[in-house]
């Protein structure tokens, strides 16, 4: 688990609400601070989906962030800059599955999900990441190789951070 704060704050918001920077990541929550509280499960309701919707989404149980971008832009467009807003975030199976392409075959079944928290509080844009496990496992390399990864997300698109 790796904090980057993120110095220059608009160009990554840019990204995160207008343009598609985030968009092929799951969204697990959304929590918002305006003049209300917000909060957004991103867990998909799939009764309400038909059959061909569901095989559609290949057993994923969490919405795109491209789904849900929209009104989620509506709602801080609506208001004044955010008091807080946190954004968790999990990778795809198709993401996971490159991160761990070079992880040996027994480290890579103990993993169960890689994810990341974008967190804005007091003028403050932090990218916090984690590692979910099944089990217990000593060997940190595909959380380091998961760290890295997001590091040069974020280097790829221009946004400068520090790690804390």
């Amino acid at each position: 688990m790796i904090s980057l704060l993120i110095e220059d704050i608009k160009p990554c918001m840019s990204g995160l609400l207008k343009d598609n920077v985030f968009d092929g990541f799951l969204l697990h929550s959304f929590d918002l601070k305006v003049l209300t509280d917000f909060h957004i499960d991103g867990q998909i309701n799939t009764e309400y989906l038909t059959e061909a919707e569901k095989e559609e989404r290949e057993n994923s149980r969490y919405l795109l962030w491209k789904e849900i971008r929209p009104t989620v832009t509506e709602i801080i467009k609506a208001h004044r800059t955010p008091l807080s807003m946190q954004i968790n975030f999990i990778l795809p199976q198709s993401s996971l599955e490159k991160v761990l392409k070079n992880t040996p075959e027994n480290l890579c079944e103990i993993i169960q999900s890689f994810s990341f928290r974008l967190h804005f509080e007091d003028n403050a844009l932090r990218l916090i990441t984690a590692t979910n496990y099944k089990g217990f496992l000593p060997d940190k390399s595909a959380e380091h190789n998961f760290d890295n990864s997001m590091k040069q997300f974020l280097s790829h698109y221009g946004y400068v951070f520090i790690e804390e």
